[in-house]
């Protein structure tokens, strides 16, 4: 086969192959101004033009009832009293007592700390003031176990004199 036929048919093929890419390329911009004009033609017949059609209309007996009013709208909601609230002591909350909204009255707790670190402090506190007590106990015992041997003449009166500012320190 020579180049110019050669040629020529591949040029035909070409035109052809081309020639049906651009026909469905129509065929498919024709369907979709079809679709997008077919809404607004019916509307238009149906006497429409550019309106929603009407709803249905339906019959019913009256009868009185409330209706409830929804109103939507931006703005700021302010109460009409507000109380800051100071606790007189720092812990973890465990319990709040009220709610958001919620009237209180003066007096009411509003919420309930952890009372474990007071217990602790609590503990730790009478666990010193015993020991403290023990330990003027001790001081006493030792002040009339002084006083004796001073009696005796076996310990120097600055050693009983001493006890004594130990005792009174203690109490």
């Amino acid at each position: 086969m020579p180049f110019h036929s050669r040629f020529q048919q591949l040029r035909t093929s070409r035109f052809f192959s081309l020639a049906v890419v651009l026909v469905c390329l129509a065929a498919l911009a024709g369907c979709a101004w079809y679709l997008a004009h077919r809404n607004a033609a019916l509307t238009q017949a149906n006497g429409f033009a550019g309106r929603r059609p009407t709803a249905t209309v339906a019959f019913a007996t009256a009868t009185r009832a409330d209706i409830p009013i929804r109103m939507e709208a931006l703005g700021t909601v302010t109460s009409l009293a507000t109380a800051t609230v100071h606790p007189q002591v720092a812990g973890v909350l465990t319990k709040i007592n009220y709610t958001e909204g919620q009237t209180v009255k003066r007096g009411e707790p509003l919420a309930v700390i952890d009372p474990r670190p007071f217990q602790l402090a609590l503990d730790q506190a009478i666990a010193q003031q015993e020991r403290d007590q023990a330990e003027l106990e001790n001081a006493r015992v030792i002040l009339e176990r002084n006083r004796t041997l001073l009696a005796q003449d076996s310990i120097a009166q600055q050693d009983v004199d001493t006890q004594a500012a130990t005792v009174k320190e203690l109490q």
